[in-house]
């Protein structure tokens, strides 16, 4: 039997089909075997860290990959971005428990300084990104070698 383009079940047939659903029902899959297991105490909190570390270097490969692979700019300032964004919020958080240490609930605490944190790595990212606009090449590796090498230390 062969199903119209227009039919119902051709139509959600082929929102299946795409890439991204696919992507996000596995991750989806992922975490909730991740959290089955953390709930019935088969991991213990190293491997949970694991996980995290993992997953935060997942994310500045996919931001690489972005860079590099798509527009095929060589950027080498990611992890001087990310150490940006990752300082920020873990000033904050430290902040915000002495702070309020009962009045706000620590997943909030987390959300916040996860957003201020990303605000401010894209910030950075804004304001060493502008004057490098026309950089291409080695030049702009060269900028964002520079920038990470400033983090760094």
């Amino acid at each position: 039997m062969k199903l119209n383009k227009n039919s119902f079940f051709s139509q959600i047939l082929s929102f299946f089909k795409r890439r991204i659903v696919l992507f996000f029902l596995g991750s989806l899959v992922v975490m909730l075997i991740i959290m089955l297991l953390h709930l019935f105490d088969v991991l213990n909190s190293y491997i949970i860290q694991i996980i995290n570390v993992s997953l935060v270097y997942v994310i500045l490969a996919v931001s690489l990959n972005l860079i590099n692979g798509f527009t095929g700019q060589f950027s080498i300032g990611h992890m001087g971005f990310a150490a940006v964004g990752a300082y920020t919020s873990a000033t904050i958080t430290t902040l915000l428990l002495k702070i309020t240490p009962t009045s706000l609930p620590n997943y909030l605490i987390f959300i916040i300084a996860l957003l201020l944190g990303g605000c401010l790595a894209g910030l950075t990212g804004f304001i060493i990104g502008f004057p490098s606009l026309r950089l291409k090449g080695d030049y702009l590796a060269i900028m964002t070698l520079g920038f990470g090498e400033i983090i760094r230390t």
